[in-house]
C-alpha cells in the first residue's frame, strides 16, 4: 500500500447521532483502530469456525484501486482447533457486516484516524491518536432521506481531479 494513501484508506469512521441540539461530540475517542491487511483473498464465516457458515469471500485487493484490502478488527479468537481467528468488519452492502477470517494471509496494522459525525451538530471531528485534529461542517439528510447512522469505513480512496466529474 503506497504510504500516502495509507492514512486515508485506513479511516475508521462513526456516524453518531445526538439526543440533542446541544451534544457535544467527545474531546477524546479511542486512539487507534486494530486493522488486517490481506495478502490474499480471505473467505469469511459465521464463527471462528472453518464448519460454520460461509458468509462470503473477501477479494485480497479493492476492485477499482487495486490496493490491498484492510479491514477494522474488532475481535479475536482462538478456535477450537488451535487457529487464530479475527472478527472484521466487511465491505459492501448491507453496512455493518462483520465476520470471521482466519489470520493466515494477513497482517496486522493500525490506524490512528477516527472521523466521528454528529448530525444533530452537523459536525464533521476528524481525530488522530485519539485528539480532535479538523472540524468541519456537515449536510446531512432530511427526514425523507435520513443520515445512515453506525459505524462505518472508508473501503477504498479514489483520487479524482479537482474539475473532474463527481469530484470535490
Amino acid at each position: 500500500m503506497r504510504p500516502a494513501l495509507a492514512g486515508l484508506v485506513l479511516l475508521a469512521a462513526t456516524w453518531a447521532g445526538a439526543a440533542s441540539a446541544s451534544a457535544v461530540a467527545p474531546a477524546v475517542v479511542k486512539p487507534t483502530q486494530e486493522l488486517t491487511i490481506l495478502f490474499r483473498a480471505q473467505e469469511v464465516f459465521s464463527q471462528p469456525n472453518r464448519s460454520s457458515t460461509p458468509v462470503r469471500l473477501v477479494r485480497g485487493r479493492r476492485p477499482i484501486t487495486g490496493e490491498r484490502t484492510v479491514l477494522p478488527v474488532v475481535a479475536h479468537r482462538t478456535g477450537a482447533d488451535g487457529l487464530e481467528w479475527q472478527r472484521v468488519r466487511l465491505p459492501g452492502r448491507p453496512n455493518g457486516l462483520t465476520g470471521w477470517i482466519g489470520h493466515r494471509g494477513t497482517a496486522s496494522a493500525a490506524t490512528s484516524w477516527r472521523i466521528v459525525v454528529t448530525v444533530s451538530n452537523r459536525q464533521v471531528l476528524a481525530y488522530r491518536n485519539g485528539r480532535v485534529k479538523r472540524v468541519f461542517r456537515a449536510i446531512v439528510g432530511k427526514p425523507s432521506t435520513p443520515t445512515p447512522r453506525g459505524e462505518f469505513f472508508v473501503e477504498e480512496v479514489v483520487r479524482l481531479p479537482a474539475g473532474g466529474v463527481g469530484a470535490p
